[in-house]
């Protein structure tokens, strides 16, 4: 109520207020004077202090926003970055799952601090250039630490890379110049559909149950008795009766890793790396990947314009 009874006072002198909660109200479009007397005024009679500030902000909504101070030489400092693609940007924390590299929030906050940017597309180009300005901060030590992507393989699912190396843990990889493709399988629940009957025309039925082409990859490299024990056969899904749900084995995609991308493996400590482990992986970063990676978190920060 109170935060209302002032965003009202200052709304009624022009003023517009994007975001409010308990603790804080956000004004612009007003004179910093002026704000301050009209708050001055109407703490009198709520008995409440409040010294009003200014601050860069930018709000995708309550829970997504970043807060700078402008300081006089025109400079600014991140006071506090919250959000899905914020969170990390001092790097990844044990009360945070991250399902990307925390480079990526790192290099968000200095790409949103960009004034320019608001009601365009994504510009690859400043990204870029925070990037590379982050990569100036930091040591490549802590620059692969900040890159660094830890992917789990939930819910029973496997990684597989392109040399047929299983993976069925969790896993730090790097999007690099010359590593890897990397696949994920594992099971899903399921239904009778016409497109797994037809799957299982084709099929023995002591197969396992999914598209004919996965099912003989994952025979092959001997994968499929060893991690796939939940998928039924083929031969139980034709005795399923209607409507029951069931688990078929299937190919995955892993979340945010684009198809272009190719990935390096390396789940030993990076703080006993040597300098040479360390640069072997630095040098190789792929800056094309991350940029294309950090634009598509970026673009759920961005209005989309209709014609």
């Amino acid at each position: 109520m109170f935060t209302w009874l002032i965003g009202q006072a200052l709304a009624l002198e022009g003023a517009s207020v994007p975001s409010s909660n308990t603790d804080g109200i956000y004004v612009f479009d007003i004179d910093e004077e002026l704000n301050k007397q009209i708050v001055d005024t109407e703490l009198k009679r709520l008995y409440v202090a409040i010294d009003p500030e200014p601050v860069f902000l930018v709000s995708k909504d309550a829970n997504n926003r970043l807060e700078a101070e402008v300081h006089a030489n025109g400079e600014m400092e991140i006071v506090s970055a919250r959000g899905g693609t914020l969170t990390s940007w001092q790097g990844a924390r044990v009360d945070n799952r991250l399902s990307h590299p925390a480079l990526v929030d790192k290099v968000m906050t200095k790409y949103l601090l960009n004034e320019n940017i608001v009601d365009k597309p994504v510009n690859k180009d400043l990204i870029r250039k925070a990037l590379k300005e982050y990569q100036t901060e930091v040591d490549a030590r802590k620059f692969i630490t900040m890159a660094s992507w830890v992917m789990r393989s939930t819910s029973g699912s496997i990684f597989i890379d392109s040399e047929n190396n299983i993976h069925p843990g969790t896993i730090r990889t790097w999007l690099t110049n010359d590593g890897l493709k990397l696949d994920r399988y594992g099971t899903r629940t399921a239904r009778r559909s016409k497109g797994l009957t037809e799957h299982s025309t084709k099929m023995f039925n002591d197969s396992k149950l999914g598209d004919p082409d996965v099912i003989s990859y994952l025979t092959d490299i001997n994968a499929i008795d060893k991690y796939f024990e939940s998928g039924i056969t083929v031969g139980q899904y034709k005795e399923m009766p209607e409507g029951e749900s069931f688990k078929h084995v299937t190919k995955m995609k892993i979340s945010n890793l684009a198809e272009t991308a190719n990935v390096t493996i390396n789940n030993n400590s990076i703080i006993e790396m040597s300098e040479e482990q360390v640069n072997e992986i630095y040098e190789h970063i792929s800056e094309d990947e991350y940029v294309d990676l950090i634009a598509s978190f970026a673009e759920v920060w961005h209005n989309q314009l209709k014609d």
